[in-house]
This record gives structure tokens, sequence and C-alpha cells, in this order.
């Protein structure tokens, strides 16, 4: 996603001319090589060396060198682009129409696009050519660690079934989107200078936000086949996630197995309206949880559905598009060639920051809802006083003792709550916390990890915990998510208010 904001935001003209472009260009790419090679040296030293005593000091390590190479791939693309003369190589193959509009091949700006992020795209898949050496080792040497907490052993990925699942997920799943985006505004553009019109800033705007909003709402359609999915087999368990989502009120096409040959287990949620709405759930995560852990997880799902996260994420990147495209207007003769490429990176750096915020955020309320929801539903089965018939035990069976000794604590040393209070109960965060626990596990992810959509699963379980031990919280959690939309919803409308206003007075 990173490389296709960068390649829009780069016009020609921004490149300071210094230097010879082959020698420029040749540092670009040679980088983008000792990069690969580096880490894939590193990646196959560690596999040799790796065993159970230092499996925890070698997961972080290996988590981090792989943190560090995959930022910079944009990092370095921004540099190439800007100022390594990458971008004027393309535009000396395509030249722009205008001075100042982004490259394009007979009109079109998408096949551009593909070809000048392909570099930046060809070293993310070498870094997983780079490290699934250790990937693997790791993955074998935590088999022991999955026989502990009686996880079913799921043998590790060969090479091209680690770059197939790879390349679905993080290319497909991400670059797709974002490349028939620029391809439907394309068309539109075409098909309104076809019929005699002139183009100018308004229109192109109209054209971009249309084509937003239809990938959006279409796309999901075209990614179910591209991550290899199919209908999950009738079962008690579908049967019981569908009462489940019939009851919280989050109507879907479909639920579907996601065949990642073992590689993940996670689920996710794609789709903004009903009919083209689909829940996924990997095999890996129908293969190592028990049926009331894949509700958790499917609970937090629905919370993406129920919050309008999709919307808000989309609200978000319009509101990003229109502000940063109403100040470069405005800044464009006004500030020199340093200033531009300044602004340009604030530009992407803040967006970044607010997005990443947004996100966690987000994720701390799907959080909120699936332990809410679990222990709704552990109430409406149970009663409302659930201790009297309630098993601690069975709550956190069958984890490793460790895990179960740890939950056990939590649950016990939790906050009485009453129903049909909405505060998260200790039934609700006990189950979540398990869930999400075995989701890292199963995955190889250390708790304290930072992901930057995500945040730690470490402080995702503390978070849930205080909320169910001080159950006012919630409610400050809830009125602090209203007033984040609330200020997302201001800010869209001052951004469209501010491009009419620019529009009329022509400045």
């Amino acid at each position: 996603m990173y490389l296709f904001i960068l390649w829009m935001l780069w016009r020609p003209g921004q490149t300071p001319m210094t230097g010879h472009l082959a020698l420029r260009v040749s540092m670009f790419f040679g980088f983008y090589v000792l990069l690969i090679l580096t880490l894939g040296l590193w990646s196959r030293f560690l596999a040799r060396r790796v065993v159970t005593a230092n499996l925890h000091r070698s997961v972080n390590r290996f988590n981090r060198m792989v943190h560090y190479a995959r930022w910079m791939v944009p990092i370095w693309f921004a540099v190439g682009i800007w100022l390594l003369g990458w971008g004027d190589l393309m535009q000396m193959i395509f030249p722009p129409v205008k001075e100042g509009e982004p490259v394009a091949w007979m009109g079109f700006h998408s096949p551009t696009m593909l070809l000048g992020i392909l570099p930046g795209l060809l070293t993310w898949m070498g870094l997983w050519w780079a490290q699934f050496p250790a990937d693997r080792a790791l993955r074998e040497q935590n088999l022991l660690n999955q026989l502990d907490a009686d996880l079913p052993i799921i043998d590790p990925p060969r090479f091209r079934q680690y770059f197939s699942s790879n390349f679905r997920m993080q290319v497909l799943m991400i670059g797709m989107p974002m490349l028939l985006i620029v391809a439907v505004e394309d068309v539109l553009m075409k098909a309104w200078t076809l019929v005699g019109q002139t183009s100018n800033d308004t229109v192109e705007g109209v054209c971009a936000v249309t084509s937003l909003l239809l990938v959006f709402l279409f796309a999901p359609l075209l990614l179910v086949k591209v991550l290899s999915t199919e209908p999950l087999p009738d079962s008690p368990l579908r049967r019981r996630l569908m009462s489940i989502s019939r009851r919280g009120g989050v109507k879907c096409r479909d639920i579907l197995l996601w065949k990642t040959n073992g590689n993940v287990s996670n689920a996710a949620v794609i789709g903004l309206v009903p009919q083209v709405r689909y829940v996924l759930l990997s095999d890996a995560l129908l293969e190592t949880m028990t049926d009331e852990h894949i509700e958790a997880v499917f609970a937090h799902e629905m919370g993406h559905v129920v919050h309008r996260h999709m919307v808000w994420y989309a609200i978000f990147f319009i509101l990003c598009t229109t502000g940063a495209g109403a100040l470069a207007v405005s800044f464009q003769n006004r500030v020199t060639l340093a200033g531009q490429q300044l602004y340009a990176v604030a530009s992407i750096g803040t967006m970044l920051w607010f997005f990443g915020f947004l996100s966690r955020q987000c994720e701390r309320q799907a959080d909120v809802y699936a332990a809410r929801l679990m222990e709704l539903e552990h109430r409406n089965t149970y009663g409302s006083t659930s201790e009297l018939v309630w098993n601690p035990a069975d709550l956190v069976a069958p984890l490793s003792p460790a895990i179960a000794g740890a939950q056990l604590e939590f649950i016990q040393s939790s906050e009485r709550t009453s129903f049909p209070n909405p505060s998260v109960g200790r039934h609700g965060a006990g189950l979540f916390s398990a869930a999400l626990h075995r989701v890292a596990v199963v995955n190889n992810v250390p708790l304290g990890k930072f992901e930057w959509l995500h945040g730690s699963i470490q402080k995702r379980l503390h978070f849930i915990r205080e909320l169910a031990s001080h159950p006012n919280r919630t409610d400050q959690f809830d009125r602090q998510m209203q007033r984040m939309y609330g200020l997302l919803l201001l800010g869209f409308f001052v951004s469209l208010l501010w491009i009419s206003v620019t529009q009329l007075t022509g400045r």
C-alpha cells in the first residue's frame, strides 16, 4: 500500500537533476539487492543455529530484522523516486502530456503505476525468499511448544506454498484493489473525454472518489477467488456461527474456508454491504482452535462490521486525499522544489501515523465487541448468575498448563459484572483473551511484538483485562471512539468545503 501511495504523490519535475541518471538508478537497485542478500545470509545462518533453548530470543531477533527490512522497502522507494532518478526514468519512458501531470501510457496511469512500483514489489517478494529458511526453522522448533499446548501438528509449508500464500495475502489482497482503483479512474476519465468533455480538477476528484467506492463495494467478489477460498462445510460449528451472526444483527453472503496451506491462523471480513460481504476463517485457525475460540475470533470480525470500520477507513482515505490535494494545490506555486518534497514526506508520515492509530483503536473496539458478545452468549445459555454453573477450567482447556494457569488467575481476579450490563464481563474477556493468545502461539508471534495496524497482542490482552476489572472503563472507551469518529466526520466535511471554496475562488 505504501508503494502505491508514494507513487501517486510523486510528480515529474520534483527530482533534483544532479548526477548521472544511470548511476543513480543503479544505486537504487543496488541497495535493494544488498538488502535481500544480507537478510538471506542472516536467515540461513540463523536456521542452522536455532534450537529450543534459544527459540524465544531467536524469534524476537528474527522478527525485528524482518520488520526493519520491510520498512526499508518503502523508505528506499521514496528515496529512489525523489532523489535517485527512478521517477525520472519513468518520465523518460512515459512522457506526461502536460507539465506536472503523472506519467501515463496512452492516457492510462495504471500500467505505469504497476511498472513504477515494480522494484519495490520485487524486493518485497525477494524478502520472502530471504527469510524463508529462518522462518521454517523457527516453525519446526515451535512444534514442541505446540505439542505442550495440545495443538495439532501442522507441517511447516514448503517454499512454493510459503511464497504463494504470501503473494496472495500481501500483494494481491492489498495491491489489486489499489491498482483497480486507479484502473477504474482511468476508464472513467477516458469515457469522459471520449464524449467530448474536458477534464479538470473537479472531474478528476469525482472520478477518483467514484472509483474508490466502486472498488470498495465489488472487490470482495474478486478477492475471495484470489485468496483461494471455498464455503465452510456444513457442520455444527458453521450453524453456530451463522446463529451468532443473526443474533448480532450482522448479515454476510457466506462464511468461507480460507486455504493457506497451514501458513496462517487468522480470520478476516471483507465487503461493505451484506450482498458482497464474506467472513474468512483460515485452515490453520480451524485446525488449532476449539469451537469456543473460533466463535470468539468470529465475533471479533463481526465487531468490525457492526462498528462500520471499513466505512471509517474509506472516509479517512478520502479525507487524506482531498486534504493533501487541496494543500498541494495551494502550495504548488508558493514553495521551492525542496519544500514540495518535504511536504510530500510530511503528508505520508502524518497519514501513516494517524491511520495506524485509527486501525489500532478499531482493533480494540472489535476486541471489546467480541468479549461483550461472548459474555452475552454465555449468560443467555447459563443465566445471569453464570458463576453458579460455570467451571473456569472449561474456559481455558485445552491450553498448556502455563497458559491455563495465567488465564485462570485472570478470571478469578476479575470483578463480577451483573447481566445485562453492557460492560465487558469476566467470561467474555477470558474467552477472547484465550483465543487471541492461541492465535499468537500458532502464528509464532511474540506477545510483545508491536504491529503498526494491530498493536501488540500483549497490550490488547491487558486492555481487555482492564475493562473486565473496571466496568466503567468500557463506557469511557465507547465515548472515546465516538469522539474520534466525530472528528473524522468533521475533518471530512471541512476538507470538502475547502475544496469547494478553492474551486470557486480559483486559488
